[in-house]
């Protein structure tokens, strides 16, 4: 199911679907929010997409042990960048 697609890939779509197998391309649907109710439960869909479903999506920051951090001492790698180097 592609949501919201504009004219150019529908248009594109209309252009590579007799390349692709029939049963893969009959699988794909392009729809507009208004017409996620014939395919979804409202208690499945969220409410940004018309459902009932009051959820809003949480991204949890990652939390890295303190021992992988490496710091990097750039004084003594730019000291070393301008040393000429051993032939």
């Amino acid at each position: 199911m592609i949501l919201g697609a504009g004219w150019v890939f529908q248009g594109c779509w209309k252009l590579i679907k007799p390349l692709i197998n029939k049963v893969t391309a009959d699988k794909i649907r392009f729809c507009q929010k208004s017409d996620l109710l014939q395919y979804f439960d409202a208690g499945d869909l969220p409410e940004y997409l018309g459902g009932t479903l009051k959820w809003t999506y949480q991204y949890p920051p990652a939390q890295l042990p303190q021992e992988s951090f490496v710091p990097l001492d750039l004084d003594a790698h730019s000291a070393n960048a301008a040393e000429p180097a051993e032939s």
